[in-house]
């Protein structure tokens, strides 16, 4: 049969104590480097990610304007009133995502 003593933790020193301490507070330390440049990465990743979607719909948005500033240059009277379809299109698109609320909300379990 097991004892008692063998069934507890040794006991620490305070030195120990104080080392274990000073050990765990370096590999936090490390640990929070670490993870801080991890964020300013995907940070970073998000928002080049982001600039390039904005600047190829801006770039699309022009093209479309420009159509619809020279409709009679067009043949196809179908492909003018598809520019102006989507030109409608991402507006109002852009216009629900500025207006949205957050998804990301705290549901309340209570409900």
């Amino acid at each position: 049969m097991e004892t008692k003593e063998n069934k507890e933790p040794k006991k620490l020193s305070y030195d120990e104590l104080k080392k274990t301490a000073s050990e765990i507070h370096v590999a936090y330390q490390k640990l929070a480097a670490q993870y801080q440049k991890l964020a300013n990465e995907h940070e970073e990743a998000l928002k080049a990610l982001d600039d390039k979607a904005f600047s190829q719909t801006s770039f699309f948005l022009s093209c479309l304007f420009k159509v619809l500033e020279h409709p009679e240059m067009y043949k196809n009277t179908e492909f003018v009133d598809w520019a102006s379809e989507d030109i409608e299109s991402i507006l109002r698109g852009f216009n629900s995502a500025l207006t949205a609320e957050p998804e990301d909300k705290p549901k309340d379990e209570a409900e």
